[in-house]
């Protein structure tokens, strides 16, 4: 049987869609998820994407709406979830610089502080075990707080990817989807 994953109609949502669906082929099916929805039940879904986004807007949008009962249950269910730049910082527990405003979960051990790569450019490095072109768009920094956080890859000596528990957080995208494979793997 086909997993499920449900991808929210919102930010660069698009990008990942086609990105995931082409890098796991027929194995997988992909919903988009409009914001509005009323009918969300984590039952209909192996896994969540947060594509990429403002923080802002995301800090709204999850937090003043059924969304973020919605994700607590979800990863309570034992259910992965990937967060891609803006949207990692709803997750944080704690917000550094640049992000007066935002509010958050509070459920993954680190620190981000907001559009700390600045600019929109493309870089190479290895993310597991592929070298990969991915692409950075005012990407947030990572700093760890605990030993329970996995670090996945760094860009230079900043901290661009992680995994706490069963959150994926990426600070970029990658169009081949091959970065988020440990995402894939999960469902």
């Amino acid at each position: 049987m086909n997993k499920k994953v449900g991808i929210l109609k919102f930010g660069q949502f698009n990008d990942i869609f086609f990105a995931l669906k082409k890098r796991s082929g027929d194995e997988m099916e992909f919903f988009l998820l409009n914001v509005d929805d009323e009918t969300l039940d984590i039952n209909d879904f192996d896994g969540i994407v947060l594509p990429r986004g403002k923080s802002l807007e995301y800090s709204n949008l999850l937090l003043e709406t059924r969304w973020a009962d919605f994700l607590k249950k979800f990863l309570l269910s034992g259910k992965p979830i990937l967060t891609i730049c803006g949207s990692l910082i709803v997750f944080a527990k704690d917000l550094g610089e640049q992000c007066e405003g935002r509010k958050s979960l509070r459920l993954v051990d680190i620190r981000v502080d907001n559009n700390y790569l600045n600019g929109f450019f493309d870089v190479d490095f290895v993310v597991g075990h592929c070298y990969q072109n991915c692409h950075f768009t005012d990407a947030p920094k990572i700093s760890v707080l605990s030993e329970r956080v996995e670090v996945l890859a760094f860009y230079q000596k900043d901290i661009v990817a992680i995994k706490d528990g069963h959150i994926f957080g990426y600070t970029f995208f990658d169009k081949t989807g091959m970065a988020y494979d440990d995402f894939l793997d999960c469902l």
